[in-house]
């Protein structure tokens, strides 16, 4: 099961811009 963006700002209380920038800068 793949969790998507949306999933994961939902789960942890943020932003979906706050979750792509920390995925992009691994």
């Amino acid at each position: 099961m793949k969790a998507t963006v949306a999933d994961i700002a939902r789960s942890c209380g943020l932003s979906t811009a706050t979750v792509d920038r920390v995925l992009n800068n691994r």
